[in-house]
């Protein structure tokens, strides 16, 4: 996970692969703590305040790097101002992720006719986030509950919303989750990354 500067990497181990898996980044009062299937991981967090720019669902852009996420992704939300964790917790696992206090970003929790050809922000159009597909990015009804749908990314292929007040997270609290089905594991799979470069 990356937040214009903060990124989190655990070990392998703490990941499995093509199986899904819950991951959350939370930050409260300044320290970052990475989630995997509701266990606190040792994780090495490195991190700046978000000056805004770009945000990447399974991309990682830098003037140096690009990493790419390799797998599925269900239910990318992004919390702006809330922790929403603070302890281990057990994930939601047969229930939809959905819009809470303060969700600026919903991906991809419902079935529906229109994630044929396009992509929705769905944190009930309280943002009205526009994603834009790049690559070889595709849907379908493949999900940790369900007949849900979930995105297929992998190298060069991506998610973005352009740049936008309500995902710049600053310096403050802020939750960044989702299920993730990883088709391997590199050191950095990078699932959500926001910065003004690339």
């Amino acid at each position: 996970v990356q937040d214009n500067g903060v990124t989190a990497t655990t070990a392998a181990g703490n990941v499995p692969i093509n199986a899904w898996t819950h991951v959350a980044a939370v930050r409260t009062s300044g320290a970052t703590q990475l989630y995997v299937n509701g266990i606190a991981v040792g994780a090495t967090i490195t991190q700046a305040p978000n000056a805004g720019g770009y945000a990447y669902i399974g991309r990682m852009s830098s003037s140096t790097v690009q990493q790419y996420f390799t797998g599925y992704i269900s239910d990318l939300r992004v919390i702006k101002g809330n922790a929403l964790y603070t302890s281990n917790f057990v994930p939601p696992i047969n229930s939809q992720l959905t819009a809470v206090a303060n969700t600026q970003l919903l991906t991809l929790q419902t079935n529906g006719s229109h994630n044929n050809s396009t992509f929705k922000d769905q944190s009930y159009f309280s943002s009205n986030n526009v994603i834009t597909r790049s690559g070889n990015v595709t849907n379908g009804t493949f999900s940790p509950y369900g007949d849900n749908w979930s995105t297929y990314t992998s190298s060069g292929s991506y998610l973005s919303v352009p740049d936008t007040a309500v995902l710049q997270l600053g310096g403050g609290n802020f939750t960044i989750e989702g299920w993730f089905n990883f088709a391997s594991f590199a050191t950095n799979q990078p699932i959500y990354d926001q910065r003004n470069n690339g």
